[in-house]
């Protein structure tokens, strides 16, 4: 998404049709690899983290692709004040639109997480509802929110929130990337292994 808005920029183009021009990887998850600092930069403060991520992925990214962002942009601003991980997902929640498919595979994951008997069952069920063979092609945002919910949701400590990251495939440099991203500014460098 980014290349293909990097080459529409270049012919000026601007966003947001930047983000649509011949961009088939728009819903991708290139925008909320980039969002962190929105978080670091508002704590305490998600709604206008959020804010700010959504003006960047719109040179990029539209709809799940856009909203990936302002979820975790919000989740890490939130992070700095709130130290549950299943409320840092509803605050995300409550920063993008209810009506869109990130938001209803959010609470699906949670619905489904609340009666699952383990993390596992957690996430065989998330591949098989995003089988990259179908529409959500590997690195589609929504996939990858759901796994950086999941290993948020059951992680103990560094080491089993990046291996719950990278378990599945589908993305996984951006989704440790943004796992790790939270758990340190949820955690603090305490946290993290020597």
């Amino acid at each position: 998404a980014e290349r293909v808005a990097y080459k529409n920029l270049a012919a000026y183009v601007l966003p947001p049709e930047s983000a649509t021009l011949c961009n088939p990887y728009r819903e991708f998850l290139g925008a909320q690899v980039r969002c962190d600092v929105y978080g670091y930069v508002c704590p305490g403060d998600p709604v206008r983290a959020a804010e700010m991520a959504y003006r960047d992925a719109c040179v990029s990214g539209v709809k799940n692709g856009v909203y990936g962002a302002m979820f975790f942009a919000a989740v890490i601003a939130a992070a700095a004040v709130v130290d549950d991980p299943a409320e840092l997902i509803r605050i995300g929640l409550c920063c993008i639109p209810f009506t869109s498919r990130l938001y209803d595979g959010i609470q699906r994951l949670l619905a489904f997480a609340r009666t699952a008997s383990s993390k596992d069952e957690v996430l065989e069920w998330i591949a098989e509802q995003y089988d990259e063979a179908n529409f959500y092609y590997w690195c589609h945002a929504i996939s990858n929110t759901l796994i950086v919910c999941t290993a948020l949701l059951y992680a103990k400590d560094m080491d089993s929130l990046l291996s719950m990251c990278v378990e599945l495939g589908f993305d996984t440099d951006c989704n440790a990337a943004t796992a790790g991203s939270i758990w340190g500014m949820l955690r603090g460098k305490k946290a993290l292994p020597a």
